[in-house]
């Protein structure tokens, strides 16, 4: 009994060392291919002939991005190992196809690595029906060690095996983007979000993403914004994407005083009007100020911003004076684009 149990040993090792032998003979292979090109079955195909080298299946990763492309890899594996365990002539193909190009291919990588693949072809063909067959039914009683899957299931099943190091639970699970439960866990984490803050804060926030026109709530406005860019936000560079935040070009110093003056000298053009002047006076002490926040929501500067895309300035349902839009235009943007820069800048420093 002693010495069967060291010959299983030293046939095992014999085997790791063919297996070993053969896998050199195989380098890591990036494929190409658009849609409906044949990507399914040059997967397969590289599937199989790791396979047929002796690589254990648990040690042979395929994943795709749905369940369905999975499965049709799978069902692609066994259907040809099935064909070429049937009878002599599918063993024949099947070998065929899987060593189709090789020795083409490694010719102009060079002398090593064309008898590297020479070797790999060999043994290929001389895998044989009976070798296919042992394959297939090794393979069948080994499916549960089997690692085809979507991305997400191995990543799952990666963070499950390190759950106590992540903290995470025995329930936890990953979900597709259009699933109810992403959806609930968007809305309980814009929540929380708008937990902290404070009432003026986010009518602020509202104010700057909807310009005062906005017709829904905050969490409804906010779910929106993160449904629409959410994917955005997770292909964007890190550190590009919290610099993303630019605003307008903004007016040198001498073109902006240059505005302020003329915005002083309206005085006489809108001293009619006792609405329009206190605005206008308003409009002055916020912009010596640099108040840009104050300049674009009250007075005059709010009038403008509000009809700036269409060109539809009214104040108390009077249409202001060109020579007044006029001027107050450049500098609406300006204070905008001052805005921007400061949210920016806060924003950049939150990454850092």
């Amino acid at each position: 009994m002693f010495e069967d149990y060291t010959e299983d040993i030293v046939q095992g090792e014999i085997v790791d060392a063919l297996t070993q032998r053969r896998m050199r003979q195989l380098k890591h292979t990036v494929i190409r291919a658009s849609a409906g090109s044949g990507k399914t079955f040059q997967l397969s195909n590289r599937y199989l002939q790791l396979l047929v080298l002796g690589v254990e299946p648990d040690a042979i990763l395929a994943t795709t991005f749905t369940r369905k492309a999975a499965g049709e890899i799978l069902g692609r594996v066994l259907q040809r190992l099935a064909d070429g365990a049937k009878d002599e002539a599918g063993a024949a193909q099947l070998s065929k196809m899987l060593t189709m190009g090789a020795k083409d291919e490694a010719k102009i990588k060079g002398e090593a690595e064309y008898q590297k693949v020479c070797q790999a072809v060999k043994d290929i063909d001389e895998f044989g029906l009976l070798g296919y067959q042992r394959l297939l039914i090794d393979f069948c009683k080994q499916l549960h060690r089997v690692r085809i899957s979507t991305i997400d299931s191995f990543f799952h099943k990666l963070g499950m095996s390190f759950k106590h190091e992540l903290g995470l639970s025995d329930g936890s699970s990953v979900v597709q983007g259009d699933d109810m439960a992403v959806k609930n866990l968007r809305r309980e984490a814009v929540s929380r979000l708008l937990e902290k803050h404070e009432p003026q804060v986010l009518i602020d926030l509202m104010r700057r993403l909807y310009h005062d026109k906005a017709k829904r709530g905050v969490t409804e406005a906010l779910e929106k914004i993160v449904d629409d860019l959410h994917e955005t936000y997770r292909m964007a560079d890190e550190k590009a994407m919290w610099r993303a935040a630019k605003g307008e070009e903004t007016l040198d110093d001498d073109t902006f005083e240059m505005l302020i003056k003329r915005v002083e000298g309206l005085g006489e053009l809108i001293d009619t009007d006792k609405r329009v002047l206190k605005a206008w006076q308003g409009d002055v002490q916020r912009l010596r100020r640099k108040d840009w926040k104050g300049f674009v929501g009250n007075g005059l500067g709010k009038v403008v911003v509000n009809g700036i895309d269409d060109g539809d300035y009214l104040y108390y349902k009077k249409p202001l004076d060109a020579s007044i839009t006029d001027i107050y235009e450049p500098l609406v943007r300006h204070a905008g684009g001052m805005l921007v820069k400061y949210a920016g800048a806060l924003t950049e420093a939150t990454y850092e």
